[in-house]
């Protein structure tokens, strides 16, 4: 038997073997290395030995290929080197198609600098490819709108170009984060021949529900996104090169999910946005692991996808946000991924269940498992907002609705509230070298708006899914916006971010949704279902990011509302400043509904 055939038994058994030190180490599932397996590799010590250290050579070479319509797309290609000789026969491919250079960031020479755990996958026998965008870095072409019909067919045109290769055993594969995990998406849409598997991180699925949440503009988003990419533009090398219309002037004139875009005289967000590829995505059959993390801009993206596609899927779901990956194996993870279905090695994979997810609180390494989402074993938990009694602060969150309390808070809008400059949005484009790419919401004791809080927990409770929240609110303005913030506050006070959801009172109108959404409340965002506040309350009902937090024994959850935030999302200013009332007393009960875990809500309940 080969080193390379033992080896791959080995990985399929779910045994790793590394060298550390000059010697040979190895981890795996109890009773699997034993008997004549262990004495196999024992005998050909000194041949694995050898083998992993000559592993980490890699072959760079750079090309241009051509694609249908003749655009040069520029190429980075890494294949694996045995004994300073490289490896001529044929291997599966993995590629990615990449919008901010082929390394994956401008401060880097490759990709395989930005990803070093691509290294291993190269020496487990595969050959990676990474190439620019047309339009973008070194590759020619013109980009006339982000994920168009070009883009497209270029991902067909690539794929198959890669399997014609002598490298390329057939079998191709794509990789990549955040635009190339959209694109992995898109490549199935139009299903190349020799595409067999995906592995999308934090993907998008619907563009107007990101850029416009609940009817109000990610600005912050849409402007440094579209300083970054014009900042990349000016440093790319081709001359050929013509880049997009800038996405803050486009979407900014598309304020809802059916306007049209005056240069295309298309509907941008119904035509071009990921979501309405799903059939035909569907329809590809190729193998999909989604993942994602709790504090991503585009987790709900992630779980709405799994849920809308019926090809072979994973999902594994982190406590990470846009940039973060702590506490897994990428390169294990991608070589099982596609060695099942690239090579067709068998370990299991696909026989447990489909979803992986960590649940914040719990210990790093304390993986979850669930065949279904939404999670079958959870219960709504509804806790009722309670209005602040005379003089004081906040108000309070209870399992029974109020009685006795005031009939409303009444809140003037503070145009300096914001949730900061490192929430989940910035993260999304403080990814490439472009800024400080730390998450995390600082939280002031004293910050504007509306609070309401629980008790101290009689015991542990986990929330895991979609949390959706009620309000009834009136305004002396027209139209306003609601953010909600759901807190855990801990033992010694301080609050900690956990999720939120937003919603422009104009935009409450709900329809049932074109897409599997989970049971969560649909707003259309169209022109026509706008309708503005009248002075009488109006009930306004949004879910918030989905989560899994552990809220330990004597904490307490907070829900926190405001109506503006600053930093991340663009509120229309309006002099003087509206007030609102928030009801939280019969006819009009602001609730939110917290989906718990059966167990926890059994021994502590309410």
């Amino acid at each position: 038997m080969t080193v390379v055939r033992l080896l791959l038994q080995l990985r399929s058994l779910g045994v790793e073997i590394r060298v550390e030190q000059g010697k040979l180490r190895y981890s795996g599932p109890p009773g699997v290395l034993v008997g004549e397996l262990l004495d196999r590799v024992r005998e050909n010590r000194a041949a694995i030995i050898a083998f992993l250290l000559e592993s980490d050579g890699v072959e760079h070479t750079t090309r241009h290929i051509p694609v249908r319509d003749g655009t040069l797309l520029a190429l980075d290609l890494f294949r694996p080197r045995r004994e300073g000789v490289t490896v001529t026969g044929a291997l599966p491919v993995l590629w990615c198609l990449e919008r901010y250079g082929r390394p994956g960031r401008p401060d880097q020479e490759s990709r395989l600098d930005t990803h070093p755990w691509l290294r291993r996958v190269i020496a487990a026998g595969y050959v990676i490819a990474s190439v620019d965008a047309r339009g973008t870095g070194d590759s020619t072409g013109e980009r006339a709108l982000e994920f168009g019909p070009a883009e497209l067919l270029d991902t067909y045109d690539v794929t198959e170009w890669l399997a014609e290769q002598s490298f390329c055993d057939g079998n191709v594969g794509m990789f990549g984060d955040s635009y190339s995990a959209v694109v992995q998406l898109l490549a199935a849409s139009v299903a190349p021949p020799h595409l067999k598997a995906i592995f999308p991180q934090m993907a998008m699925h619907d563009a107007y529900a990101f850029l416009y949440p609940g009817g109000v503009f990610r600005h912050d988003f849409a402007r440094r996104w579209n300083e970054m990419v014009d900042e990349l533009q000016n440093r790319a090398r081709s001359e050929d090169a013509r880049p997009a219309r800038g996405i803050l002037s486009q979407s900014s004139a598309l304020p809802f999910r059916d306007s049209v875009d005056e240069d295309s005289g298309v509907r941008l967000f119904e035509e071009l946005s990921p979501a309405r590829f799903a059939e035909r995505i569907s329809r590809s059959g190729i193998a999909i692991c989604h993942l994602s993390g709790w504090y991503d801009m585009w987790v709900r993206d992630a779980l709405t996808w799994f849920t809308n596609l019926s090809n072979p899927q994973r999902i594994i779901v982190g406590a990470w946000c846009h940039n973060d990956r702590s506490g897994i194996d990428l390169a294990d993870e991608h070589i099982r991924w596609f060695d099942h279905w690239l090579r067709g090695v068998d370990h299991g994979l696909m026989d447990g269940p489909a979803i992986r997810y960590a649940t914040i609180g719990r210990p790093r390494g304390d993986w979850r498992t669930a065949t279904h989402w939404p999670l079958p074993d959870v219960v709504p938990y509804v806790l009722y907002l309670h209005a602040a009694p005379a003089g004081m602060r906040g108000g309070a969150l209870s399992s029974s609705p109020a009685v006795d309390a005031a009939p409303s808070d009444r809140y003037a809008v503070d145009y300096s509230t914001t949730s900061g400059r490192r929430s989940r949005w910035a993260n999304g484009y403080l990814t490439y070298g472009f800024g400080d790419e730390r998450f995390g919401y600082d939280i002031p004791l004293d910050r504007p708006g509306l609070l309401y809080t629980t008790p101290p927990l009689p015991v542990d409770m986990t929330v895991t899914g979609h949390p959706v929240v009620t309000l009834v609110v009136s305004s002396t303005h027209d139209d306003g916006d609601f953010f909600v913030y759901l807190e855990e506050v801990d033992a010694l006070g301080q609050p900690h971010y956990v999720t939120e959801g937003v919603l422009r009172a104009s935009h409450r109108a709900e329809e049932p949704s074109p897409h599997a959404f989970m049971g969560l409340p649909y707003h259309p965002g169209t022109q026509a279902s706008v309708a503005p506040l009248n002075g009488r309350p109006a009930v306004l009902r949004f879910d918030l990011h989905p989560t899994s937090k552990l809220f330990p024994k004597g904490s307490r959850i907070r829900l926190v509302v405001t109506c503006c935030d600053r930093d991340n999302a663009e509120t229309p200013m309006v002099t003087p400043a509206p007030v609102i009332d928030l009801y939280c007393r019969e006819p009009f009960l602001s609730m939110i509904s917290l989906p718990v875990e059966r167990r926890a809500f059994r021994a502590g309940g309410g």
